[in-house]
């Protein structure tokens, strides 16, 4: 939004859930039975950083957003040093959760929705 450049690696993947969508597994796992002891919660699509700025700009009308050169890990917060690809499979075959928000796109513009309300 202030036009600095962001020092995160473009290529690397995000995997995302709706909060509403977090605690509609949590409340499902919680009911049991429990048939693995890990989830994955997320919903299943990930998406590179890059993609996923670009379309909060423009879902917001702001400009494209500016990367500089990812460097090394020491200057780099923790958050922004992940590049998995994680599934959601195994959550979904165990309890078939319909996501109301199925991948980023969704969530966000339902969110950036509320916000202009």
């Amino acid at each position: 939004r202030d036009g600095e450049s962001m020092a995160v690696d473009t290529e690397s993947y995000l995997n995302l859930i709706h909060d509403e969508e977090l605690a509609l597994a949590i409340a499902a796992v919680a009911q049991g039975p429990v048939k693995h002891p890990l989830y994955c919660v997320c919903d299943g699509r990930s998406v590179q950083r890059k993609e996923y700025y670009e379309f909060i700009a423009q879902s917001l009308d702001l400009p494209k957003p500016i990367f500089s050169e990812y460097s090394t890990k020491e200057n780099m917060r923790k958050r922004s040093q992940g590049n998995k690809r994680v599934s959601n499979k195994l959550l979904l075959a165990d309890y078939p959760l319909e996501l109301r928000f199925p991948d980023y796109r969704s969530g966000l513009s339902s969110l950036v929705e509320e916000m202009s309300r």
